[in-house]
């Protein structure tokens, strides 16, 4: 990540999961409690930080998947002025 300060407003779950020291965390939330948005943030400190770090984004169905996981996910980058790459 950049020195810049982004002040983010999450909910105490979110917070929760994105100061976890746990090896693995569980964000079993309702629809709309911003889980996707937690993957953007996670992902985006991943490949800022640690580009060497394997992951995976999954979805139940690939509708669900490009349809809204990765829609919000994209979002979430966006506002940190990366942008999806596409040819």
């Amino acid at each position: 990540m950049t020195n810049e300060s982004v002040i983010l407003k999450l909910s105490r779950p979110q917070y929760d999961v994105l100061t976890s020291t746990a090896e693995r965390t569980l964000n079993l939330a309702g629809q709309g409690s911003g889980k996707t948005f937690i993957i953007g943030l996670l992902s985006y400190y991943f490949v800022s930080e640690i580009p060497a770090a394997v992951g995976m984004i999954a979805a139940n169905t690939f509708g669900q998947l490009s349809d809204s996981t990765l829609v919000e996910t994209f979002k979430v980058w966006k506002n940190f002025g990366w942008t999806e790459y596409s040819t």
